[in-house]
Order: structure tokens, then C-alpha cells, then sequence
């Protein structure tokens, strides 16, 4: 605190003072001329100069102490203030490197689910290729069951016209010279006893 009894700072510190009223270093106060009142009394002291030098001397040192202590404020502002500024900008990199993760993150689902999506539809393509390659294995098999029947039967028939031709283009005579038989007469004739087959008639 700056000392000093009156409004200039320099007050009738350690001075007897009457009760003549003092003003600013030293003048009285009532006249701004400096003529002193009826009511002033002869005796009353001021501020010598040596006073008022000491008063300075102690009021700027408070205040080069008050101003000293005003800049470490301010330098610790500022330090804040830099030290803030640090973190914001960190801040707003991190900010940045998040969304960047985020968007990334974002543009990989979206690869993900694509891949989920033809994945499926691959699926689906697969299950329907199986469900048709067992419905042609079973038309397969029905057609292989039809081509045994109609082989059979072309064996079958083919036995038949073998025998049939073969017994028309001679095959009797070559049965009965092999044999031995007689080529006349029914009871030596193996097609009247039953006893040619389509097999002795085998080329």
C-alpha cells in the first residue's frame, strides 16, 4: 500500500501535526493560493523534504515490487496462455487423426458389407447350382434307368431277330451238318423238338 495520511500520498507521517489542516506537500488547505485561514495556528509543522524523498523512495519501491510482481504475473499468463495453445492445437490433431480413424473405420465396413453382400449372393448362386446339379444327377439317373430298360430291350429284340435270321438265312442246315442230324423230317428236326436256340446260332 502506498503510505502517506493524505490524498496525495504524503501525509503528516511521524510529524506533530496542529489542527491547522494540511494539503498536498505541505501547503495548507482552504486558500489554493496557499494564504492561510484566520484559524491556522503559528505552530503548525510540515513534511520536510527529507520526509517526503523517503516517502517516494519507500512508495516506489512498493511499487517497482507491485510492478515486478505484476509482470511475473503476466509472464505466468503467458506461459498459460502458450501452454494452452499447445493443448489446442494438440487437441485439434488428435481431433483430425480421430476422424480420419472414424472415416476409415467407416470406408472399411462399407468394404466389409459389400464383401458380405457378394458373399451371400455367392451363396445363394452356389446353393442353386447344387440344387440343380442334384435335380440333373437324379434326371441323370432316371435316364440312365430309361437307357437300361431300352437296352435290354434292344438286347432282347436283337436275340430275337438274330435267331430268326439266322435260322432264315441257313443257320438250320449249319445246325444239322454241325450236329449231325438229318435235314428232313420232324422227328429229327430241332425246330419242331425245340432244341435250336438263338445261342448255336451265335457267328
Amino acid at each position: 500500500s502506498i503510505r502517506g495520511g493524505a490524498s496525495c500520498g504524503l501525509g503528516a507521517m511521524g510529524a506533530e501535526v496542529s489542527s491547522t489542516r494540511v494539503g498536498c506537500c505541505g501547503r495548507p488547505l482552504g486558500d489554493p493560493h496557499g494564504s492561510l485561514p484566520e484559524e491556522v495556528v503559528e505552530d503548525s509543522e510540515y513534511l520536510e523534504p527529507p520526509d517526503v524523498e523517503r516517502l517516494i523512495k519507500e512508495n516506489r519501491s512498493e511499487l517497482e515490487k507491485a510492478l515486478e510482481q505484476i509482470g511475473k504475473k503476466r509472464s505466468e499468463v503467458q506461459e498459460s496462455s502458450r501452454r494452452l495453445e499447445l493443448q489446442r492445437r494438440d487437441a485439434e490433431e488428435a481431433a483430425q487423426k480421430l476422424q480420419a480413424e472414424r472415416e476409415e473405420i467407416a470406408a472399411e465396413w462399407c468394404r466389409i458389407e459389400a464383401s458380405r453382400g457378394e458373399l451371400r449372393a455367392e451363396r445363394e448362386a452356389a446353393q442353386r447350382l447344387h440344387e440343380e446339379l442334384q435335380a440333373g444327377q437324379e434326371s441323370l439317373q432316371v435316364e440312365q434307368q430309361e437307357v437300361s430298360r431300352l437296352r435290354a430291350e434292344i438286347q432282347a429284340s436283337q436275340k430275337n431277330s438274330w435267331w430268326f435270321s439266322c435260322a432264315n438265312a441257313g443257320g438250320e442246315k449249319k445246325y444239322m451238318e454241325a450236329k449231325g442230324l438229318p435235314l428232313e423230317g420232324a422227328a429229327g428236326n430241332p425246330l419242331a423238338s425245340g432244341a435250336f436256340s438263338s445261342q448255336d446260332c451265335n457267328p
